[in-house]
């Protein structure tokens, strides 16, 4: 049976989080104040958040639940869909978000934290995930030398080989020697990605 803690929803909102649980998990509502003050064996497996209510704070109180119980879960309930906070969350650690009017999602985003995964939207996942692939060929553009630097800006401009080894005074094959080197460094397959 999990132990599942709401924090910051109303009375409403909690009866309706406690009928989609009741056959799965023992239900209760803290506030903010008494987390750091629950006892060992009175810890929550997860914790729900109100996002409405912690926007600003739901990060730095993350952060504190994860200090004092590394192994608890925290899932952001949201009332609408929202880019911005579902991709912050995920960058500050918080576990998952749901929406509050989609309870059917509640029980299988408690099943999937409690089992150590994150529960997010697939847009949100591939976002984080495209960002990251970009952040990490931007940053092997620091591993270019400087020549190979300023044929990637003329292969950027639309020069041809011969137009770049006229312009830097070099021969032919030296840039596509360089181009092949850029091409392995910032592991693109073609010419044409290099351009963009």
């Amino acid at each position: 049976m999990w132990h599942i803690a709401v924090v910051g929803c109303n009375e409403l909102e909690i009866e309706g989080i406690c009928s989609v649980l009741r056959p799965h998990a023992e239900v209760f509502e803290l506030n903010s104040k008494s987390l750091p003050n629950l006892s060992a064996n009175h810890t929550p497996d997860v914790i729900l958040l109100n996002a409405e209510l912690f926007s600003s704070s739901a990060v730095l109180l993350n952060f504190q639940i994860k200090l004092q119980y590394p192994d608890t879960k925290v899932v952001l309930l949201l009332s609408q869909l929202d880019e911005e906070v579902e991709v912050s969350s995920l960058k500050a650690s918080i576990d998952g978000c749901v929406i509050k009017t989609q309870p059917s999602q509640l029980c299988k985003a408690i099943e999937i934290v409690n089992g150590g995964g994150l529960f997010y939207r697939r847009a949100i996942l591939e976002k984080i995930i495209r960002s990251l692939s970009l952040h990490n060929q931007f940053s092997n553009l620091n591993s270019l030398s400087e020549q190979e630097q300023k044929i990637l800006k003329l292969v950027k401009m639309g020069k041809t080989n011969k137009e770049i080894a006229k312009d830097l005074h070099i021969s032919t094959e030296t840039v596509k020697s360089h181009v092949r080197k850029i091409r392995l460094k910032l592991g693109l397959n073609n010419r044409r990605q290099l351009t963009y």
